[in-house]
């Protein structure tokens, strides 16, 4: 628990000052408001860091003291500007000790869940050897052979690697995503204490929206539980989709009258304080809609940083780039080349690490394969991993006989669990809501509903026509309801509807704010003190207190082939813990691959490091 607590609060201090560097290079004029900023600042500072640390270990491992120094140096690139040093004096300014004891809380609450043991199935598969070879090795050539997963490029585990060092055991791998899981909660109730104040705009209410719809999949299904507790990059990929989607309401509403009588009541600096309060943007140019810069630059790197930590992000990169190229309603083609280079700029890292570890920068796809390379992953092995994903109706064995088999699969997938009812509701909600949507309120410029709804629907029919897993596209299903429902709460039909408990309400948040100003103290006493007794009550709270628990414990032996001696598991499919180099496909043919048989160390002189490479002299056969 303390290590979890002690690196969430690094991270929260050296991506606020990396973050906020880029802030105040996009000279953002619409998101003013100071959480909201910091927000931005903490998902900024984290994309950042995370693309730096993946393009360091094409040269080095990512061990603490590198992913230490790397940090510090953004840290001090970002210091260099005066707009950030402004900011985070603003930001210190108005953080008052209340509120940062309030922060401290949530995050101490946050470590009840993320201190259970990790069990997600994908990390004893791959994603914790991903992390523990980018922390001992960096990007090692020809990693894919081993395990053929082991080729997918994410800033994500790059991210987690210097986290996880040997010393720790594999006791840091949920840091990443708890730190995330804990800056989203953070916003939510920024926006849900405006909206009980009524002081709320739009974006508050998407953004509400958005995250307690997914914070209800965490309820219904015990499967979306097991994945938030692990450093699934499935996480970042449901959250970033609902920043992006915050900052395309926030653009929207910006430019509509819609909300206009909604947000009149923050207009004046003097209605809002702490971090409600406008950033002065004094050390900002004055900027016209057709800047480079701007929110609109804040969707490319949004959209980028996303597909660099898993390819399910990819419906929200043509969003971004013609999100980006249009502005008052007009193509330029002078932004569109803009946003072209950048998403490209952005993302060789990612691609780099790919074609180190697989030989193809878009791995598992054959686009652009170097079959030369002598690491290069197999074609049918990259087939393979395709269609383990898209090939859903397998999934569930063979129907009966004179079934129809994709009813069948259907039915199978239906019943597998709620999740999937809920996403097939949820996708029809937003088809109503589209239809309803354009009746009532035609889009007769492009502007950015367009690009909300685009969003929606493209990471919808992506989800749904390559693959059926919930987790992979849950974020484009809440966008649109969570959008429509925001657009419900914030209109006059809805304020008559509610106005008779207008005056109840108001006397009930008066009367805790009241109480909140008199016993402050003594609230934050009584909820630190109900926090250690929910602490101390937990299962094994002694051995949770410094460190979470360790992964699973995996039987193993070890084998060798050609001049590479491995481990592999002897009870699992997956290799969790065990010493590296691990292979769990290569001795029996699980999952339906066996290890090649002409697979060897690049250099054995130099070892692991060096990498791997089939000898491609002598033919593979399969035992």
């Amino acid at each position: 628990m303390l290590y979890l607590l002690f690196a969430w609060l690094v991270l929260t201090v050296v991506c606020t000052i990396i973050g906020s560097g880029l802030l105040d290079m996009l000279q953002l004029q619409v998101i003013t408001r100071l959480g909201d900023r910091w927000m931005l600042t903490l998902w900024l500072g984290v994309l950042a860091l995370a693309l730096t640390l993946l393009s360091v270990s094409l040269s080095l491992p990512l061990s603490p003291g590198v992913g230490a120094l790397v940090a510090g140096l953004l840290c001090l690139v970002a210091l260099r500007r005066s707009g950030t040093r402004t900011f985070l004096q603003e930001l210190k300014a108005r953080c008052s000790r209340k509120s940062m004891g309030l922060m401290l809380l949530l995050l101490v609450l946050l470590t009840l869940p993320m201190t259970q043991v990790v069990s997600w199935y994908d990390t004893g598969l791959y994603h914790f050897g991903v992390i523990r070879w980018l922390s001992n090795y960096g990007s090692v050539p020809g990693l894919s052979l081993l395990v053929s997963q082991f080729g997918f490029f994410s800033t994500w585990f790059a991210f987690a690697a210097p986290f996880n060092p040997e010393f720790l055991g594999t006791r840091g791998t949920v840091v990443v995503n708890g730190f995330i899981i804990g800056v989203s909660l953070l916003h939510l109730c920024l926006s849900g204490l405006r909206i009980v104040q009524s002081r709320a705009r739009l974006s508050d209410y998407f953004l509400s929206l958005f995250t307690l719809m997914w914070c209800g999949f965490l309820v219904i299904t015990s499967f979306i539980r097991v994945v938030f507790i692990s450093p699934s990059t499935d996480i970042p990929i449901l959250l970033l989709t609902g920043v992006f989607s915050w900052v395309l309401v926030s653009l929207f509403e910006s430019s509509s009258t819609i909300t206009s009588t909604v947000t009149s009541t923050i207009a004046n600096a003097s209605d809002a304080q702490g971090l409600d309060a406008p950033q002065p943007l004094a050390a900002q140019t004055t900027t016209t809609q057709a800047s480079l810069l701007g929110e609109r630059m804040l969707l490319l790197l949004l959209g980028a940083g996303a597909v660099a930590i898993k390819l399910t992000a990819l419906p929200i990169l043509p969003v971004a780039g013609l999100g980006y190229s249009f502005t008052q309603g007009r193509f330029h083609w002078r932004r569109a080349g803009i946003a072209l280079a950048m998403l490209f700029l952005l993302l060789v890292p990612a691609m780099s690490y790919s074609l180190v570890t697989s030989g193809c920068p878009l791995y598992p796809s054959q686009a652009l394969c170097m079959h030369h390379l002598p690491w290069s992953a197999l074609p049918e092995q990259m087939a393979t991993e395709v269609s383990r994903v898209t090939d859903w109706m397998d999934w569930f064995g063979e129907p009966p006989p004179g079934v129809v088999h994709w009813q069948w699969a259907v039915k199978q997938w239906l019943t597998n669990t709620i999740s999937n009812v809920a996403i097939i509701g949820l996708a029809g909600l937003a088809l109503l809501g589209i239809i309803v949507f354009l009746r009532l309120s035609p889009i007769r410029r492009i502007d950015d509903r367009l690009w909300i709804l685009l969003l929606g629907s493209l990471g919808m029919t992506f989800t749904l026509t390559r693959t059926l897993v919930v987790r992979l596209g849950l974020g484009y299903f809440l966008v649109l309801p969570a959008f429509f429902g925001a657009l419900i709460l914030t209109s006059a039909l809805w304020r008559k509807l509610t106005s008779p408990m207008a005056n109840a309400i108001a006397n009930i948040i008066n009367a805790l704010g009241s109480l909140w100003r008199r016993h402050s103290n003594l609230l934050l006493a009584v909820g630190a003190a109900g926090l250690t007794f929910l602490l101390t009550i937990q299962p094994d709270f002694v051995s949770r207190i410094l460190l979470p628990p360790p992964l699973p414990a995996i039987e193993s032996a070890t084998a060798q082939i050609n001049n590479l001696e491995y481990n592999y598991p002897t009870d699992s499919e997956g290799c969790w813990a065990i010493a590296l180099p691990c292979i769990q496909e290569g001795v029996t043919p699980q999952k339906g691959s066996v290890l090649e048989d002409n697979l060897m160390l690049r250099d054995p002189e130099r070892g692991l490091s060096a990498g791997f490479m089939l000898d491609k002299t002598r033919s593979s056969i399969a035992p």
